[in-house]
């Protein structure tokens, strides 16, 4: 409002889903402008009422590492993790459950899950050390709890998954895995698909599907040739989709275009 009196442009910077029709239909009157971190972040501005003139994707920039870890030589075995909060809708339980097909095909890998449980949130991460133990795969499982270096987490890994089970604005784990040269198995939802490309720059499962999961994660620990293909051209991709200077340069022209008006 304090804007609007004193005459000035106000641009909203999208970064989730809204729910609410009602509510976004009392506050959009207070924007000009509206940048989406994704297509479908801006499909749902959309959907609720944005005319699409005043609405655009300029991604996040997420800067890339100056340098990460190198792969422990001594990894024996191949490396499939996970990082993110433990919520349930994050999908580590369909991770694990993916986990247990590949170790009941014969399988043999070592697998992590880094993050911790939200503050205040309490019962997720119990229930998924309880399906390790159910499914005996406690000497192949580790839970790292919180990593304060990302990036060298995720160079550490042969396959990255995200495994979220609802649709994610951004996913923004995913695009760190790719900085990294890792290979991803992500789930299609959000604005995933909109770098992780199907066989180009990673593989795409259905949402909460365990069992396409575990195909995904099984074809990249055993080809090698798939695995270095996929996560050079994902490395490209964000590299491009995601660069710092790029978002700057397409943010400053939105502002600059508002305030010639």
């Amino acid at each position: 409002m304090a804007a609007q009196r004193a005459g000035l442009p106000v641009v909203a910077h999208a970064r989730g889903f809204g729910s609410s029709r009602r509510l976004a239909k009392r506050v959009v009157r207070y924007f000009d402008y509206h940048i989406a971190i994704s297509h479908a972040v801006a499909e749902n501005l959309l959907s609720h009422g944005i005319l699409p003139e005043r609405c655009e994707v300029i991604y996040n920039p997420i800067v890339p590492p100056c340098a990460v870890a190198s792969k422990c030589v001594c990894q024996s075995l191949p490396h499939v993790g996970m990082i993110g909060m433990l919520q349930e809708w994050k999908g580590q339980h369909v991770f694990v459950e993916a986990l247990n097909l590949l170790k009941r095909r014969g399988m043999v890998f070592h697998a992590s899950i880094a993050g911790t449980e939200p503050f205040g949130a309490r019962g997720y991460e119990q229930r998924l050390r309880q399906m390790v133990k159910d499914f005996g795969l406690e000497e192949m499982v580790s839970f790292m709890g919180f990593v304060s270096k990302p990036y060298d987490y995720l160079a550490q890994l042969d396959v990255a998954v995200h495994a979220s089970i609802k649709p994610e604005p951004l996913g923004r784990v995913v695009v760190e895995a790719m900085l990294v040269g890792t290979a991803v198995v992500a789930t299609d939802g959000g604005g995933i698909p909109e770098f992780v490309e199907h066989e180009q720059t990673g593989l795409l499962v259905p949402m909460g599907d365990a069992e396409l999961m575990a195909q995904a994660i099984e074809r990249l620990i055993r080809d090698l040739e798939l695995r270095q293909r996929l996560s050079a051209a994902a490395q490209r991709r964000a590299r491009e989709m995601f660069d710092p200077a790029r978002h700057a340069f397409e943010v400053r022209r939105v502002y600059q275009s508002l305030i010639r008006r």
